[in-house]
């Protein structure tokens, strides 16, 4: 049975593998033609057609303009404001020198929203214990000794033992398996190119999603990611020397980068700092960028989500990662999801923490990787959002992260699962690159990633269909890159 089943899989990794290679040479042929929210409405955005003078436009319609929004988009965007936003719009809709007009609303992330709450820990002197309490694991900077014992104990729910003794880690359902001596040389390799605390590297959930079997091939080598969040903490050992851009006017300096003991952390402090180590340690040679749009006090609005997102694309990122969301959809989030998906870039979302039938936006907005929160045991978070929108499902529960000041936290939220998805995608587009000479889309990149999952649905039964295509699986989506001689 075992060899009928890996027989079948690499029939399927074959024709998957054909299909990608087609589709990367018309994409490769094509591409020169292609050019938590509170919601409260306290603006416009506004996209002229080129060549509308806006001064004009401000003193026909009686608005004013409050600031441009920097694009690249060949259309100007503005946010403006009014004594009466509803009649504005209105107006604003019916006229050929707009080609949309949507409510700058306000989005908030918030760590504690129903679902992301964080326990920070100190910084190194608080211990992580494993099963019980009997088993510890420090957390802190440096590269300590890991050894199979270290191993055994961090990862315990997630191994497997032989008929022989041997333990092992499952990668993909059994076919392929993976030592204690494999998992140690992940560790070790990814330690050796980012902080090796064990409490961030050895983690349950990570060998759930084959991440040691992947890392091994692929670290997301030449690829960038955006992170757009509440910027991050460039002192932290985790992540020193992290580029990044700051989008919010008021707040030049982001409260949670190199804190002091003065530092007054604000409702959004520190969710940054969690979301990008998470990327670090995943895709531990991808370019990680921080992009900051939240303010201290965990809000940003819709113009500067659409701002980042078209500045990141224009600047060469290759994935967007957005935790965060509101409840309504907008026309400025589409043409963002929009501008970024033309120009191959796959961009990955949190679904929410309200435990509703309902993905919230900007992951909801196709092709958005939306991303549903799992437990270890792959049933769904008790908080995670559902839905069809759903992409895929990924970890979202007491992960280990970096938190501002050098201290770490454990953490939950679909705002950790969907990092990992962005991970993922950096994994996966250099492990492409690796061994092809065509580029990989974005919407391909998409298909490997849910493609190579577990099906969850055994344990979620009432979730049928709501959760994605499953699990993701980054060895299962390594192998359905990369040519099956090459990964045996």
């Amino acid at each position: 049975m075992k060899i009928r089943r890996t027989l079948i899989n690499r029939i399927a990794a074959i024709v998957v593998l054909l299909l990608l290679s087609k589709a990367a040479a018309f994409a490769q042929q094509t591409s020169n033609s292609q050019q938590n929210g509170n919601n409260s409405t306290t603006s416009l955005i506004v996209q002229v057609q080129p060549g509308a003078n806006i001064a004009q436009l401000a003193a026909q319609y009686g608005f004013t303009v409050a600031r441009g929004v920097a694009s690249n988009t060949g259309s100007p965007t503005y946010v403006i404001s009014s004594g009466n936003l509803d009649t504005l719009k209105q107006a604003l809709s019916q006229t050929g020198d707009i080609r949309w007009v949507a409510d700058n609303k306000k989005l908030s992330v918030l760590p504690l929203d129903g679902g992301e709450t964080i326990l920070p820990l100190d910084g190194g002197e608080t211990i992580l214990p494993l099963d019980g309490g009997e088993t510890i694991l420090p957390l802190g900077p440096g590269i300590p000794t890991v050894t199979t014992k270290t191993i055994q104990a961090a990862l315990k729910s997630v191994l497997k033992t032989l008929d022989g003794g041997e333990t092992i880690l499952p990668l993909d359902g059994g076919e392929t398996i993976l030592p204690l001596e494999g998992i140690k040389a992940a560790y070790e390799k990814v330690a050796g190119l980012r902080v090796g605390s064990p409490g961030l590297i050895l983690q349950p959930a990570f060998g759930k999603i084959g991440y040691y079997g992947a890392v091994l091939k692929a670290t997301g080598k030449g690829v960038i990611i955006a992170d757009l969040d509440t910027g991050v903490d460039t002192c932290h050992p985790a992540l020193s020397g992290i580029f990044t851009y700051n989008f919010v006017d008021n707040e030049p300096v982001a409260p949670e980068n190199c804190p002091v003991n003065g530092t007054v952390p604000g409702p959004g402090f520190g969710h940054g700092t969690e979301v990008a180590s998470l990327l670090r340690i995943l895709a531990p040679e991808a370019n990680v960028w921080s992009l900051r749009i939240f303010d201290s006090r965990g809000q940003a609005d819709v113009a500067t989500v659409y701002e980042a997102v078209v500045w990141a694309v224009d600047h060469g990122v290759k994935v967007i990662n957005m935790s965060f969301g509101a409840t309504e959809n907008s026309d400025a989030l589409k043409d963002a999801v929009a501008y970024a998906s033309a120009r191959n870039v796959l961009l990955t979302g949190a679904a929410g923490n309200s435990n509703q039938d309902q993905v919230m936006y900007p992951a909801a907005i196709q092709p958005t990787l939306a991303t549903a929160a799992v437990e270890i045991t792959d049933k769904k978070t008790s908080f995670s959002n559902y839905g069809w929108a759903i992409g895929v499902s990924a970890p979202g529960s007491q992960l280990v992260t970096a938190y501002p000041g050098n201290r770490w936290a454990i953490v939950w939220g679909t705002s950790f699962a969907s990092p990992i998805v962005a991970a993922e995608g950096a994994l996966t587009s250099e492990a492409w690159a690796s061994t092809h000479t065509t580029a990989l889309s974005a919407s391909s990149l998409r298909l490997v990633i849910q493609m190579g999952v577990d099906n969850i649905y055994a344990v979620n039964p009432s979730y049928f269909g709501r959760l994605g295509t499953g699990r993701i699986n980054m060895w299962k989506a390594y192998k359905f890159v990369v040519p099956y001689s090459t990964n045996r």
